[in-house]
C-alpha cells in the first residue's frame, strides 16, 4: 500500500470489486445474488473482469474519457465506472458545465449498454474517494 493516497473525484457509478463484491446487475430486477457469469459476454475469471470490460468499451469506440477508475488498496481494489475530473487547473478550481455533465451522463449510459450491466446505484453521481495504489 502506498503511503499517500491519490485523491479521486469522478462522475459515474460505484461498481465495487472482487473483494468487496460487485454492485451491478444484468437485469432490472433487484437480485440479491450476482455472479460475473451472469454477464453473457464474459467467460474469463474475475481477475480479468475489468480488463475485459475495458477491451469491450474500446472495441465499441466508447467515449475515451469513460473508464474504470481504481479506488481502495491493492488488497481491496474497487472501481468506479466513470469519468475522472481534475478540478484544479492552473491553481484555480474549475467545475464542469451542466452541458459537460449531461454529455458525460450520455457517455456513461452508452458504456453501461455496451457492458450490458446495471449498477445498483440508480444514477451517475459525483464520487470522492482515494486510491492507495
Amino acid at each position: 500500500m502506498g503511503s499517500w493516497p491519490d485523491p479521486v473525484l469522478a462522475y459515474g457509478y460505484y461498481i465495487g470489486g472482487k473483494q468487496a463484491g460487485w454492485d451491478i446487475n444484468v437485469s432490472d430486477e433487484d437480485d440479491d445474488y450476482f455472479s460475473l457469469t451472469d454477464i453473457f459476454w464474459f467467460d474469463g475469471d474475475s481477475s480479468d473482469f475489468i480488463w475485459e470490460c475495458e477491451k469491450r468499451l474500446q472495441a465499441a469506440h466508447a467515449h475515451p474519457g469513460v473508464g474504470f477508475i481504481p479506488i481502495g488498496t491493492h488488497d481491496d481494489m474497487r472501481y468506479i465506472l466513470g469519468i475522472q475530473h481534475h478540478p484544479i487547473v492552473d491553481g484555480k478550481l474549475v467545475a464542469p458545465s451542466e452541458v459537460t455533465v449531461l454529455q458525460w451522463t450520455i457517455d456513461l449510459t452508452v458504456a453501461l449498454m455496451t457492458l450490458d450491466f446495471k449498477p445498483i446505484q440508480k444514477h451517475a453521481e459525483w464520487i470522492h474517494d482515494a486510491c492507495y495504489c
